[in-house]
C-alpha cells in the first residue's frame, strides 16, 4: 500500500481515499481552505450615528450589537465594502475573516460586507445639554466669576435681571395670544422691549449659582 501526498499529486481537497491499483491516497486540505474554515458569517447590527471613541487615535466608531435586544457597544473597526449614511439602522450580514500577523495598531479582524439586510430611517435626536454642562459654560464666562460683579458689568442688577426677564415672558404670552407665536419676541427690533441681552447673560448666572 503506498501513500501520495496531495502536492506529489498536485490535487487540490478536504480528504478523498482513492481505492484502486493498492494504492490509499490523502489529499491535504490547502492553505486557502483551512483559512476559509476560520471565517464567519454574521449579522451585525449598525446604530443610527457614530459616537466619540478612542482606540490607537481619537475617532468616531459605529454603535453595534449583534441582537436587536442587546445594548450597542463600540465598534473600532471599519467594514469593507459599507457606506454608512447617519440617521438610519442598519442590519448587516457581515463576514470575519481572522487576519494573520495583524500590525500591532491593527485589528486582528477583517470585516466584509456580505449583504445589507435592512436600513430603516431613525430621527437622531441630540440630547440636551444638563444644568451642570450649561452653568460650566456661563461661570467661566469673561468677568463670570462673581455674579454681581458680572451684573454691573452688564449695566443692571438682580432685581432688574428679574424684571426683564418677567417683561419678556408677559411678551411672549401676548404674542402668543394674538396668533402671532412667540418666537417672533426674538431678535425682531419692532417686538416690545426687552430685547434678548445682557439681562439674559445674567438670567443664567443667576440660575448657575450655587
Amino acid at each position: 500500500m503506498t501513500y501520495f501526498s496531495a502536492q506529489a499529486l498536485g490535487s487540490v481537497g478536504a480528504l478523498a481515499l482513492m481505492v484502486g491499483m493498492g494504492a490509499v491516497v490523502y489529499v491535504a486540505p490547502a492553505a486557502a481552505e483551512m483559512r476559509k474554515a476560520d471565517e464567519e458569517i454574521v449579522t451585525l447590527f449598525v446604530g443610527p450615528e457614530q459616537v466619540d471613541c478612542v482606540g490607537v487615535a481619537p475617532q468616531q466608531c459605529y454603535q453595534v450589537r449583534y441582537a436587536p435586544d442587546e445594548d450597542y457597544q463600540y465598534f473600532y473597526s471599519s467594514i469593507q465594502g459599507f457606506t454608512y449614511t447617519p440617521g438610519y439602522e442598519y442590519e448587516l450580514l457581515v463576514q470575519k475573516t481572522p487576519v494573520a500577523n495583524p500590525p500591532a495598531d491593527g485589528s486582528s479582524i477583517r470585516w466584509t460586507l456580505v449583504d445589507v439586510v435592512m436600513m430603516t430611517p431613525v430621527a437622531v435626536t441630540s440630547a440636551s445639554p444638563s444644568r451642570a454642562e450649561v452653568c460650566a459654560v456661563v461661570t467661566t464666562m469673561p468677568d463670570a466669576g462673581d455674579t454681581d460683579a458680572l451684573l454691573t458689568l452688564l449695566g443692571t442688577d438682580r432685581e432688574g435681571v428679574i424684571t426683564d426677564l418677567e417683561a419678556m415672558s408677559a411678551n411672549m404670552q401676548q404674542y402668543n395670544d394674538e396668533g402671532y407665536g412667540w418666537q417672533n419676541v426674538m431678535d425682531n427690533p419692532y417686538s416690545p422691549a426687552p430685547q434678548p441681552g445682557p439681562w439674559l447673560i445674567g438670567a443664567l448666572r443667576l440660575a448657575c449659582e450655587g
